[in-house]
C-alpha cells in the first residue's frame, strides 16, 4: 500500500484511532509517525469526504489542535474513506510535499476500494461467524433433535439433543437414514412420505413414528420436516426436521381413545367403537365368504332391580353380567354395552356356534350375583341374527337382532329367538346340553 503511493506512511483506521494496519518506511522514527497518523485519521473537511494537504508546511487547519512534526519530517497528508457512513479511512503521510495528481488520485481511490471490498468481506465473515454460533447455541439447548438430512434420507448432521431423545451420540448417526431405526409397522408410511419430500411433492411434512433407542426401547417420535433447495439452482438438495419425543402426547391420547372406545362401568365397546368394529369384521366375513352372527341382549326386569336395591346394586349387576358375557362368548367375540342394560355382541361363524354361546350366557345367569346384603338373580333375552340370511349393512344385522331381542321378551323372556326373514322360529334353550364356546 506504501509502495503504490511511493510515500513514506500509510495506514488503515476501522472505526477508532488505532489501526488496523500500517506500513511505515524503515528509517523514520515510526511511533512519531504513528501518533501524528491516529490523530488525524478521523478529522473530516468541510466540503470533501477526502482530505489531501499538499504541504503541511505552515498549514493550520485541518491539523488538530497544536500537534506539530517538524516541517521538515512530515510535509504531505491525505484521509480518504470507505466501507458503510465512511467508518473507515486510510492515512497517507510523506516527507515531501506531493501534489495531487490524476494517478496518485487514482491509486487512492483504488486503494479505498480494495479497503470497502476487505471490510465488507470480513463483515459477511462475522455475520456468518455469528449465525453459525447463535444456530449452535439454539442447536445445542434446545430440547428437540434438530436433523440436516440429503434427498435420498441420510443425516448430514444432527443435534446433541439426540443423546437424550434416542441414546446414540451425533456421530453414530451421521450418514444413516431414519428408516433404519423406525417400527416396522411405520416404517412404510414414513418411506412414503420421504419419497414425496426428495420428489418434491412435499415442501413442508409432519410424521409421527416409532423408533428404536440405543437401548432396544421404543419412542414415539414427531418429526416437522422442510425440503431445502439450492441457493443457486432453487433445484431440492435435501431436507431438515425438527424432531421431539411425543410419548407421553402418545400415552393421554391413546387413553382418550380408550376412554372413547369403552363403557366405563363395564370396560366393553361404547357403541360408536363396537359399530366400527362390526363392520369391518362384515367385510371380512364377506372376504372369507364366512357368516357372522349377532347377538342382542336385554336383562330381563333391570328396572325392578334397581327400584328395589338401588343403582348401586344395578352397577354390581352389569359388571357382573359383562364378566360372564366375556366367559360364555369367548375372546373372539366383539362385545359392546349400547347403554342400560343392553349388551351386544358379534361373533364369526354359523348361528349355531353362537346359540351355544347364548345358552350358555343364559345358564350362566340363573346364578345368583350377590351384592351384600343382598343376592339378586339377573336373566335376560337374546335375539339373533345373521348375516349368511340378511347380508346388507351393521345397521340391518342390529336392527333384525333386535326384533328378535322383542320377540325373546313377547314369549315370555329368558329366552333366544333367531331372525329368521323367511320363516320366523324360536329357539328354546336346552339346559340339559354341554356347550363349549371358544
Amino acid at each position: 500500500m506504501r509502495k503504490s503511493l511511493d510515500v513514506s506512511v500509510a495506514a488503515i483506521f476501522l472505526d477508532s484511532a488505532e489501526p488496523v494496519a500500517i506500513e511505515i518506511a524503515p528509517d523514520l522514527e515510526g511511533a512519531e509517525w504513528l501518533r501524528f497518523a491516529e490523530a488525524h485519521a478521523f478529522m473530516k473537511s468541510p466540503d470533501a469526504d477526502e482530505i489531501w494537504i499538499a504541504d503541511l508546511a505552515g498549514a493550520k487547519w485541518p491539523l488538530q489542535g497544536d500537534f506539530r512534526l517538524p516541517d521538515s519530517v512530515a510535509r504531505f497528508l491525505a484521509v480518504t474513506s470507505f466501507g458503510q457512513e465512511g467508518r473507515g479511512r486510510i492515512v497517507v503521510l510523506d516527507k515531501a510535499p506531493r501534489s495531487k495528481t490524476p494517478e496518485t488520485a487514482r491509486i487512492l481511490d483504488d486503494l479505498a476500494l480494495i479497503a470497502a471490498q476487505h471490510l465488507a468481506l470480513q463483515e459477511r465473515l462475522q455475520a456468518a461467524e455469528d449465525n453459525e454460533a447463535q444456530f449452535r447455541l439454539l442447536a445445542e439447548a434446545s430440547t428437540d433433535t434438530l436433523v440436516r438430512g440429503d434427498l435420498d434420507g441420510n443425516r448430514l448432521y444432527i443435534s446433541p439433543s439426540v443423546r437424550t431423545l434416542l441414546g446414540y451420540e451425533p456421530e453414530e448417526l451421521i450418514g444413516r437414514k431414519a428408516t433404519e431405526l423406525t417400527h416396522p409397522h411405520d416404517a412404510p408410511r414414513f418411506r412414503e412420505l420421504m419419497l414425496d419430500v426428495r420428489e418434491g411433492r412435499l415442501d413442508v411434512a409432519i410424521s409421527e413414528q416409532r423408533q428404536r433407542r440405543k437401548d432396544g426401547s421404543w419412542v414415539w417420535l414427531e418429526a416437522c420436516l422442510r425440503l431445502t433447495h439450492d441457493a443457486a439452482t432453487s433445484a431440492p438438495n435435501g431436507y431438515v426436521a425438527s424432531v421431539r419425543d411425543i410419548s407421553r402426547r402418545k400415552e393421554l391420547e391413546g387413553q382418550l381413545q380408550w376412554k372413547a372406545d369403552h363403557d366405563d362401568l363395564t370396560g366393553m365397546a361404547s357403541r360408536a367403537a363396537f359399530d366400527r368394529s362390526l363392520s369391518e369384521m362384515l367385510v371380512d366375513a364377506k372376504a372369507d365368504q364366512s357368516d357372522l352372527t349377532v347377538c342382542y341382549i336385554d336383562l330381563d326386569r333391570f328396572k325392578q332391580i334397581n327400584d328395589l336395591f338401588g343403582h348401586q346394586v344395578g352397577d354390581a349387576v352389569l359388571v357382573e353380567t359383562a364378566h360372564r358375557l366375556r366367559s360364555s362368548f369367548g375372546k373372539g367375540a366383539l362385545i359392546g354395552r349400547l347403554g342400560g342394560d343392553e349388551f351386544v355382541v358379534a361373533l364369526s361363524g354359523m348361528p349355531g356356534e353362537a346359540i351355544r354361546c347364548a345358552e350358555r350366557f343364559l345358564a350362566a345367569t340363573e346364578r345368583p350375583i350377590r351384592c351384600a346384603p343382598h343376592e339378586v338373580v339377573a336373566r335376560a333375552s337374546i335375539g339373533i341374527s345373521s348375516a349368511g340370511q340378511l347380508g346388507g349393512s351393521p345397521g340391518q344385522l342390529l336392527s333384525a337382532a333386535d326384533q328378535a331381542l322383542y320377540e325373546a321378551k313377547a314369549r315370555g323372556r329368558n329366552t333366544i329367538y333367531v331372525f329368521d326373514q323367511h320363516s320366523r322360529q324360536d329357539y328354546l334353550p336346552q339346559r340339559d346340553q354341554a356347550s363349549s364356546c371358544g
